[in-house]
């Protein structure tokens, strides 16, 4: 995430000053404006949305294959393995990321890393309070000792409904993200009817001198509803991510969508 956050910011320092540049040596040229806004903008939330997409693609997968990981812990301590044993046998027969993590974990065993220790590596390198907890569980179960195999059962049957509880609120949550989406069209709608059918004829009247604006112009009514838009659809794709998913940079990928729809319907103003 902060090699995304950085590339952003670089990319977008890159356009404004190029954008800067250009207005200095060419001040009539709003439309070059605004282009260089739009490009500056999604330079600066691609990246991010790109890192924060692999990342939560990557924690869905651990969080995914997690109950079946300690289904097999459970397993194998029925057959008489310790608890480093079973996660060794599991790193073997799972699959996805968290095999991989499972085996860096194993590995670092090998090497005369304490178990415990192992285990809070993977959770700090994870970082998901699902992962945490379950890891500081099964912790607190290895020092004290007891009936393991059925406190990784009950861990695994958890882990299972609490997966199934996120699935079930997405689906709840779907309709209010395509409300969000009709939301933003029928603003844009409502600012193209707007700039169409009462803008252009009062700056029309103003040349013919019925009416007055002042200093402002077609172009500069153009530009004012053009960064209303923008904040419109940028702000409105960070809310629908937020109520989706739970987070504010889940709805990058809304607001880009949002600002491309913004950008192509000022195109034919």
């Amino acid at each position: 995430m902060k090699i995304g956050l950085a590339w952003s910011v670089g990319l977008a320092a890159a356009l404004l000053v190029t954008d800067q540049l250009v207005i200095k040596e060419t001040p009539t040229l709003s439309r070059f404006y605004l282009d260089f806004v739009f490009f500056a903008l999604v330079a600066a939330l691609i990246p991010i949305g790109i890192f924060d997409y692999l990342n939560r693609r990557w924690v869905k997968n651990i969080e995914d294959q997690l109950p079946e990981v300690l289904r097999i812990v459970s397993q194998s301590q029925r057959t008489g393995s310790t608890l480093p044993r079973a996660f060794e046998e599991a790193s073997k027969r799972a699959s996805g990321a968290l095999a991989i993590e499972l085996r860096r974990a194993v590995a670092k065993m090998s090497w005369g890393v304490p178990f415990e220790d192992a285990l809070r590596s993977f959770s700090k390198r994870v970082g998901t309070p699902l992962v945490r907890r379950t890891v500081s569980l099964i912790i607190e179960c290895y020092k004290i000792g007891g009936n393991i195999e059925q406190v990784m059962e009950q861990t695994a049957s958890y882990t299972r409904e609490l997966h199934s509880l996120r699935k079930e609120r997405y689906a709840q949550t779907r309709p209010y993200t395509i409300v969000i989406y009709i939301g933003v069209v029928v603003f844009l709608i409502s600012t193209y009817m707007m700039f169409k059918s009462f803008f252009i004829p009062i700056t029309e009247l103003a040349g013919t001198g019925a009416w007055t604006l002042g200093a402002f112009s077609v172009a500069d009514f153009k530009q004012a509803l053009f960064l209303m838009s923008i904040v419109q659809a940028t702000l409105s794709g960070l809310v629908a991510g937020k109520i989706s998913e739970g987070s504010l940079t889940a709805g990058i990928k809304h607001s880009v969508v949002l600002l491309t729809m913004a950008y192509i319907l000022f195109m034919f103003i």
